[in-house]
């Protein structure tokens, strides 16, 4: 049963006297519940507070800004009209704070003391009353309740009008706070949003912007500091300004009792100068260290740690956080609440770990995949049964307006496609459940459940595999994030913490919120510290539209601050812990998606003036104005000016009087729920001006500029000053490019009319050579002569040339589609053209020297093959000796022409006959098997086909049991076999790995059934292991393993003697894709001298020579490339082919795709 009355809150104005702040509250109703065989009593606004045991009260949150330079001294509570509820009371005690991830405590705690007592409860009306800074203004900080009550006969009473006072004083703290004072727009923002007195923020002083101001500060190892350009880039171009600035450096030029200090320091000083609003801690700990904080949370037998990795260290930036220099960073009273920049941490140990987070952060803000940018997924396990705690019931106070326990949030629409996975509603789900729904792709996953450090959403650190979410790729669906309320998953500074892992695969999570150490919650109640702040962050995502991370981190603590002071979170130090150990894993600066894009209509001029102070932009959407759309002018790639939308959409983007010059710029328009979206500016001088205002190509059938073509070349020219007609326009066109060759290059235009635009339709004319490179860039010069002035422009095209690829070879005969000894099969070739130019008339040809096969071309002439696509042909007929033995590789060359002498050729093997392992020899003797673990495998009768396969061996705890075998794989191929576990499900595990990379595991009962892996050409070792942990034995303690087809071999498998004597032969690259590095395999014959492999990009330019040092007696090689050319400088992402050339002969070519 309950008692609910409607209830008004209302708050007077605020009286400022010298040495004193006042604020009125009013209460006028109250709600009564049942809970359990106690009661609760709430006001609008008011949180359940007291000391564990002790009975909870309303409690209202006071945030207070204080004149400049000083701090609250003392707090009066005077109550006026006081007012008797009817009834005798049992107020509900107060009950623990527990960690997330421990048990439930078990016990019902009540201080008899206080139930006992007659005296008035509480003996003060006031939490703990603390002074913060935020931006150099000081605030107070505190909690009160108007209720009284007597246990002792349950008597309830509270004041409808409650006068706060807060006497001030003077004081160094305040006085130095000063340093940090801000006035710009979002710190005033940042400010009337807290207190509660916003109309005294005029008494503090107004703040000029600093000279050389900018927004983002990313701090890292000197090694990594090259690798953040294109993020800068993209960041600049939301009108964000950021500079780098190396650990090294900052060591050698700061001072600090150690590197954590000197970091904090330079944050500092660069906030105090710059009014750099994010920082990007850019590495892991070996990169960038943290500080260990020191909390003690009073709950059971208590919770106590002094190295609570926490970059609130690095965001909040007053005081010291070791006052008493005991080391204990972050005691009561050393604290600093409220932030004033937005941290995150790039939690990366390797080049690879960073390039992988790069391409997630750039990707997803600049890439989004549409359709799903409303699709959350929420994640709720079962927490504890005594009492029953669930974490759907926290979680759906993430959606929609709540103004549960005693604040307000708007969190995630309703309307959105919101996905829930609760235990609450379900039963139960399981972690292959959750991967197979992340898969689906959604926007965001919050989480409340248990975690620790290799384990969090019931996935532990083997499922967090790019295979596993191989989707979640960025291009099928969006890279997402995870917010999660769970213990330790965050952990930074653990050496493979599965919050990390999510980050630095190539796939799935773009950033990570969790805690590195507990995360907490209250037993039984939808309020908790971990909750809270998760309300916070996701009100400040989608109602104040904090839409980068980091951000909305930091309101999300700045919200939840006044709390920290009512009774039973001051002391008892939950929610201080989590404002310790909550970080962000990922980009401070990364915008989050919570919607699909808006459309946007930008009204604008096209052309800025050079001598222009400002450029007036407005923007719409769907007929009504966009406020707070940023306006970001580039010109060359730097910056010009920013500037903001107002609520009537209109930005006035200012900048200094000569910061432009002649000639194009850009203007990007950005925000939330908005990608960068670009358009093109002239500026121009004033007086006469001409300019190609357009142009545009005549040639082929397309109008792209094709290998071999005539092109036929228009221009717009336009006069843009306006001051009068232009007379005696000569244009001449010309071009120092060794690709083209012009024919007809001037031309008299005449009289060009003030502001207006005449028209050069097909005037010029220039040829295509057939060896241009692909998308190679073709800059031609413009010159515009007339009695009134000349003027200069350059303008340019990209030509194009045809890329093949021979993508796949496949063998058609009417049976099992391989080559067998007297055979007749035919050979199609699947080819990809991924060049810019279209190919015609092409016609494909087979070849080889082998005299166990004969080769009959057909007659295939093939119109087209268009730019980015593949197709099959069917190419030839073949016959296959008699002799032929299984195993055999057959050489062949294919070899295709087509227009204006385009040629391309490809060597490539086929095996006549299958490598097939069915252990039906009765023994491990047909191949090359080295056995390995505790116990050698066995055969078993226990079979897939035919009478044996193999079993694994009879092992003990924490014993494997393995079988392995080296093979130098001749081609690209597959890999496959069947396979039988039973094991100890979740626990003991039949695993098979290719060089010692995990492919896939198994446990359980898994009947007969077929795994199958690609594998590149190159020297592999294939692995098949049954692991046992320390525990249990479950079903049969084994696994079986049977059919085995390998892919192409070289030679004799499994031989240690030389694979292919006498043969020269370009065998393929590994690991490909590839980062940072990959080995190229091949053979020559014994009697070759010079061999060299070369390297080249897409537009066939050679970028790299690796020589080949072979002795006399050796056959085969391999030489690796590390991605760099002959400069030793990195090349680009990017596809690149490689060249076997030997005796000045090229063997074969090949393509390789580089990944950073």
């Amino acid at each position: 049963m309950k008692k609910i009355i409607t209830f008004i809150f209302l708050i007077t104005l605020l009286s400022l006297n010298a040495g004193t702040i006042q604020k009125i509250y009013h209460f006028n109703n109250y709600k009564v519940s049942e809970l359990d065989e106690y009661q609760t009593i709430e006001f609008e606004n008011s949180q359940l507070q007291a000391r564990t045991g002790e009975p909870v009260l309303p409690y209202i949150s006071v945030s207070l800004l204080l004149p400049q330079g000083e701090i609250a001294e003392s707090i009066e509570i005077i109550g006026s009209n006081e007012t008797q509820i009817q009834g005798n009371y049992s107020l509900y005690p107060k009950q623990q704070v527990r960690p997330i991830s421990t048990s439930a405590s078990g016990e019902f705690i009540k201080n008899n003391v206080i139930y006992n007592s007659s005296e008035i409860y509480p003996q003060k009306l006031n939490g703990e009353l603390i002074t913060h800074f935020l931006h150099g203004y000081s605030i107070a900080l505190t909690t009160f309740t108007p209720v009284m009550y007597i246990p002792a006969n349950g008597t309830i009473s509270y004041y409808n009008e409650v006068s706060v006072i807060v006497h001030t004083k003077k004081d160094e703290r305040a006085q130095k706070a000063l340093n940090n004072l801000h006035s710009n727009r979002n710190v005033i923002k940042r400010v009337n949003k807290i207190v509660q007195n916003p109309e005294t923020i005029g008494s503090y002083p107004q703040v000029n912007s600093r000279e050389g101001e900018y927004q983002l500060l990313i701090i890292t190892p000197a090694q990594f500091e090259d690798d953040f350009d294109e993020m800068r880039e993209v960041y600049l171009q939301q009108g964000m300004i950021s500079q780098l600035e190396t650990v090294e450096d900052i060591y050698s030029s700061l001072t600090g009792q150690d590197d954590q200090e000197k970091i904090r320091n330079y944050i500092i000083q660069e906030y105090q100068d710059h009014e750099v609003e994010y920082v990007l801690l850019a590495g892991d700990i070996e990169h960038v260290p943290y500080r260990g904080f020191y909390c003690y949370v009073n709950s059971g037998t208590g919770y106590e740690d002094n190295g609570i990795p926490s970059d609130l260290y690095y965001s909040a930036l007053d005081g010291n956080w070791n006052n008493d220099g005991d080391n204990n960073w972050g005691e009561i009273g050393e604290d600093d609440l409220l932030p004033e920049v937005a941290v995150a941490r790039f939690s990366f140990s390797t080049t690879a770990d960073l390039e992988n987070m790069l391409n997630k952060t750039i990707t997803y803000q600049t890439q989004p995949v549409l359709g799903e940018l409303r699709d959350p997924l929420l994640v709720g396990e079962h927490m504890y049964d005594d009492p029953l705690s669930w974490g759907a019931d926290y979680l759906d106070l993430i959606i929609g307006f709540h103004d549960d326990n005693g604040y307000e949030t708007t969190g995630i629409p309703e309307d959105h496609n919101i996905t829930t996975m609760y235990d609450r509603d379900l039963g139960t789900w399981s972690g292959t459940e959750l991967i197979e729904e992340i898969n689906q792709g959604h926007s965001f996953i919050h989480h409340a459940g248990h975690s620790n450090y290799e384990y969090a959403m019931r996935l532990n650190n083997p499922d967090i595999t790019n295979a596993n979410f191989n989707v979640v790729n960025g291009v099928d669906h969006n890279y997402t994030f995870v917010y999660t309320h769970g213990c330790n998953c965050g952990s930074f500074d653990h050496n493979d913490g599965i919050g990390e892992r999510m980050i630095n695969i190539e796939n799935f999570l773009a950033a990570f919120v969790g805690n590195s150490r507990y995360g907490w919650f209250n037993e039984g109640q939808t309020e908790g510290p971990s909750a809270h702040i998760h309300r916070e962050f996701i009100d400040a995502l989608y109602t104040d539209k904090y839409h980068r991370i980091g951000r909305a981190h930091m309101e999300s603590k700045t919200e939840t601050a006044p709390w920290l002071t009512a009774p039973g979170q001051h002391e008892e130090g939950a929610i201080r812990w989590c404002f310790y150990d909550c970080n962000v894993l990922g980009g401070s600066a990364l915008p989050i998606w919570t919607d699909e894009p808006i459309v946007l209509d930008a009204t604008f001029s096209p052309v800025i003036a050079l001598n222009s102070i400002e450029f007036l932009v407005n923007i719409q959407s769907n007929g009504n104005p966009v406020n707070e759309l940023q306006c970001t002018i580039l010109q060359n790639g730097l910056f010009i000016g920013t500037s903001t939308s107002s609520a009537s959409g209109d930005a006035i983007v200012a900048f200094d009087q000569g910061t432009l010059i002649p000639g194009d710029a850009e203007l990007y328009l950005s925000g939330y729920n908005r990608p960068v979206e670009v358009h093109q500016l002239q500026v121009v001088p004033t007086g006469h001006f001409v300019t190609v205002s357009d142009y545009l190509v005549n040639s082929g059938n397309d109008n792209v500029i094709e290998f071999g073509e005539n092109t036929l070349l228009s221009l717009a020219l336009e006069e843009l000053g306006n001051t009068g007609d232009v007379h005696g326009v000569v244009v001449e066109i010309s071009s120092a490019d060794d690709y083209i060759v012009i024919s007809d290059n001037i031309e008299n235009v005449g009289t060009i009319i003030s502001g207006n635009i005449i028209e050069l339709i097909d005037a010029f004319d220039f040829e295509i050579d057939n060896n241009i490179p692909n998308e190679h860039a073709i800059d031609i010069n413009v010159e515009i002569t007339s009695d009134e002035g000349d003027w200069n422009e350059q303008i340019e095209f990209i030509g194009y040339n045809a890329i093949l690829d021979m993508l796949e070879v496949e063998v058609i005969d009417g049976d099992n589609n391989i080559l067998d000894a007297g055979d007749t099969a035919e050979i199609t070739v699947e080819i990809y053209n991924l060049g810019g130019a279209d190919l015609y008339n092409l016609l494909p040809s087979i070849s080889s020297s082998n005299a166990n096969v004969t080769i009959s071309n057909l007659a295939v002439l093939v119109d087209s093959l268009n730019s980015n696509t593949s197709e099959n042909y069917v190419v030839c007929s073949v016959e296959v000796s008699d002799d032929a033995i299984a195993g055999d590789i057959i050489d062949f060359s294919f070899e295709i022409t087509a227009d204006n002498e385009f040629t391309f050729s490809e060597d490539f093997v086929l095996v006549v006959g299958l490598m097939i392992e069915d252990f039906e020899s009765g023994d491990f003797t047909t191949f090359e098997w080295q056995q390995g673990g505790g116990e050698d495998w066995v055969i078993d009768d226990e079979s897939h086909v035919g009478s044996y396969s193999a079993k694994s061996g009879e092992i003990g705890n924490n014993s494997t049991s393995s079988l392995s075998i080296e093979l130098e794989v001749s081609s690209d191929g597959e890999i496959s076999f069947w396979k039988k576990v039973s094991t100890e499900l979740n626990y003991d595990y039949f695993k098979f790995s290719i060089d010692d990379n995990l492919q896939e595991q198994w446990s359980g009962d898994v009947d007969w059934s077929e795994s199958v892996y690609s594998v590149n050409a190159g020297l592999h070792l294939f692995k098949w292991e049954y692991y046992k942990d320390g525990g249990v034995i479950g079903g049969g303690d084994c696994s079986w393993l049977d059919y085995i087809i390998f892919p192409p071999v070289a030679g004799e498998v499994g031989s240690n003697e030389d694979l292919l004597p006498n043969v020269t032969k370009l065998f393929g690259n590994y690991p490909n894709p590839f980062n940072p590095e990959t080995t190229i395999s091949f053979s020559v014959k014994q009697t070759s001298s010079f061999v060299n492999i070369y390297i080249f990009n897409i537009k066939g330019q050679k970028v790299r020579t690796i020589p080949v040092n072979l002795s006399g007696d050796e056959d085969k090689g391999s030489v690796t490339w590390n991605g760099t050319d002959k400069n030793n400088q990195p090349v680009a992402s990017g596809i690149y082919f490689y060249q076997l050339n030997v005796d000045d002969k090229v063997i074969a070519s090949k393509k390789c795709l580089l990944l950073k």
